[in-house]
């Protein structure tokens, strides 16, 4: 009988704080079921447990179940999710591909060959380097000015070679990348974080400093560091924020994405040929989510910890077939 009370109580506990409703824009159904709630008063330190179930408009091909199932979402501890415009923000290849001098007057890949003789260069670079492992330095650390203008010497930085396509005989190596000054990234990362039932989005200014979308008292901060020896490209390995109360919110359980190359297309198939795009693997990676790990209450020193199993996805987002025409060389 104590165990069929228990139980029971416990349904009922549920099913009257449960939350469900359809979105009146989309038609969406959403349901959030409370499962666990902890508050201690005299920390001041709370936290709350849930599942969520948003339909969303559809089922997409490319959707993927989590790991409570298609639209669910378990919602504990807290995380910090990079929204990615363009190239990560915080990306930065400036060891690995130092900035070059004079690379805002040249067009497409002109004089790449060049670095591996250029005097002062710390780094050899051939034009086949240049194609298979650069990358460009995101948002915060670009070389190259933002705005485009006619005025001199600032021109220069505009990516005129963009305007064109370019031509590979048949016998060629058809991969291809753009100058640096095409590739720099221009936009800004929006930042999403969801602590304690809060949310709110951010993003990071040129100089480095934190700026929330929107009304806040919230203190943000970031720490960063060089992840290359981890062969992670980018640097934020954690976020900080400060509430109201003074509650210190810690974000630095990594999620990783890994970086993906376009292979070589077929030489094959007589002047049209058809292909599927496919990537390799670089075994390099960006950071693209921050999860909570702590909660401190800096006045008595108390702390919720929270800690992850690591879970690895391993998937074909979409496969881009196309069309190529092949001139034969005369």
């Amino acid at each position: 009988m104590q165990k069929l009370f228990i139980s029971l109580g416990l349904f009922v506990l549920l099913i009257d704080n449960s939350f469900s409703q359809v979105n009146a824009q989309i038609g969406a159904a959403q349901f959030n079921l409370p499962l666990f709630n902890f508050s201690d008063g005299k920390s001041g330190l709370s936290h709350n447990v849930s599942i969520n179930y948003f339909s969303s408009n559809g089922l997409r091909v490319s959707d993927l179940p989590g790991a409570m199932g298609q639209g669910w979402a378990l919602i504990a501890g807290g995380a910090i999710i990079r929204n990615q415009n363009g190239e990560p923000d915080d990306q930065n290849s400036t060891i690995a591909f130092p900035p070059r001098e004079l690379v805002n007057t040249w067009g497409y890949n002109h004089g790449i060959g060049l670095m591996a003789d250029e005097p002062g260069y710390p780094v050899v670079c051939t034009p086949e380097q240049y194609v298979n492992n650069y990358y460009p330095n995101g948002f915060l650390y670009s070389e190259f000015p933002l705005d485009l203008t006619d005025d001199w010497p600032l021109k220069l930085a505009a990516p005129k070679e963009s305007a064109f396509t370019p031509r590979f005989r048949q016998n060629m190596d058809k991969r291809w990348k753009s100058s640096r000054r095409t590739l720099t990234d221009r936009q800004q990362d929006i930042f999403i974080f969801n602590l304690n039932g809060r949310s709110g989005e951010f993003v990071i200014s040129k100089l480095g400093e934190i700026v929330t979308i929107g009304d806040s008292k919230l203190k943000i901060e970031k720490l960063e560091s060089d992840m290359t020896a981890s062969h992670i490209r980018t640097r934020i390995y954690e976020f900080k924020i400060t509430d109201e109360a003074g509650l210190i919110y810690k974000f630095n359980a990594l999620s990783l994405s890994e970086v993906l190359k376009p292979k070589e297309v077929s030489n094959s198939g007589g002047n049209f040929s058809f292909s599927v795009s496919d990537e390799d693997a670089t075994g390099e990676y960006t950071v693209d989510q921050w999860g909570l790990t702590e909660i401190t209450n800096p006045f008595t020193n108390e702390k919720i910890l929270f800690s992850y199993v690591d879970n690895w996805l391993d998937f074909v987002a979409q496969k881009m077939p196309s069309y190529q025409l092949m001139e034969t060389a005369n």
